[in-house]
């Protein structure tokens, strides 16, 4: 997370400390040319094209067509099978034993739901600026700029303070509530709105959580 990157040189050997405690003291092995480092990154990339592939390929309305599971049940495959690799592997390419850090498994969970959530809405907020405000592609790109600006200025010039002053627990639980009340105010956005009204405020304030988180 932003704040962990940008956390003071003194907290880092805390950090690995805690990380082997995590994984019971064994050492992680290091990067080196193992038999499945390879095979590992052709086998993740290649669930990750095929499980999208098969999603922006899908006519909707068709998810249970045969090309759609098979392409689908493809990159599962792919990807029982990477994991598979970094098991056998002495030198994988994801020692999945990190995971057993707690605070290692709960920062990637956190991030993978930042992503599911955020990601999504820049999709659907671009959709609504140009369809249903009627404004043009430039103009809702426009429209984003403050939204971008506000996560720079908080992330690079306020981050690291705000961790060192009141911790990262403390601003992540903020962030994630901001971002909460975001997602709230823009499923509340009426079909007649108003950039100033409707939209600002909430990418604000969606800006605010995901800079905290």
């Amino acid at each position: 997370m932003a704040q962990l990157a940008m956390d003071f040189p003194d907290q880092r050997s805390a950090r690995a400390r805690r990380l082997r405690a995590g994984t019971n003291g064994h050492p992680l092995p290091r990067p080196g040319a193992g038999p499945h480092r390879l095979e590992g990154a052709l086998t993740v990339t290649a669930s990750l094209v095929t499980a999208v592939y098969a999603i922006v390929t899908t006519v909707p309305g068709q998810w249970i067509s045969p090309q759609t599971l098979l392409l689908l049940g493809a990159a599962v495959a792919l990807l029982v099978l990477f994991l598979v690799l970094q098991v056998i592997s002495r030198e994988s390419l994801l020692p999945l034993r990190i995971f057993a850090a707690p605070n290692l498994a709960v920062g990637n969970l956190l991030m993978a739901l930042l992503g599911a959530a955020w990601i999504p809405l820049w999709f659907y907020l671009n959709l609504y600026l140009q369809q249903t405000l009627g404004l043009s592609a430039l103009y809702s790109g426009l429209a984003l700029l403050p939204m971008t600006l506000t996560i720079m200025v908080i992330m690079v010039g306020l981050s690291g303070k705000l961790v060192a002053r009141f911790g990262i627990e403390a601003n992540i639980l903020i962030g994630l509530l901001a971002m909460a009340g975001s997602l709230l105010l823009f499923s509340r956005v009426p079909e007649g709105g108003s950039f100033v009204v409707d939209v600002l405020p909430a990418s604000l304030l969606g800006a605010l959580g995901m800079a905290l988180a």
